[in-house]
């Protein structure tokens, strides 16, 4: 995890990895990852999860 937010009493969070690649080359691994990282954050219920690439396009 690059990037954690919160928000005042930890209830729900942002959490984003940083990528230099385009987003094409992201996969589903990466995605289950950056989830279960984030199923680690206590106190946590509700989790906004981003990818940052150097690229975008439109498959993801």
């Amino acid at each position: 995890m690059d990037v954690v937010a919160s928000n005042h009493d930890d209830s729900e969070a942002i959490v984003g990895e940083c990528k230099w690649r385009n987003a094409d080359k992201l996969n589903h691994e990466m995605i289950d990852t950056l989830i279960a990282r984030a199923a680690l954050l206590p106190k946590v219920r509700k989790t906004y999860l981003y990818f940052f690439v150097k690229e975008a396009t439109d498959n993801f």
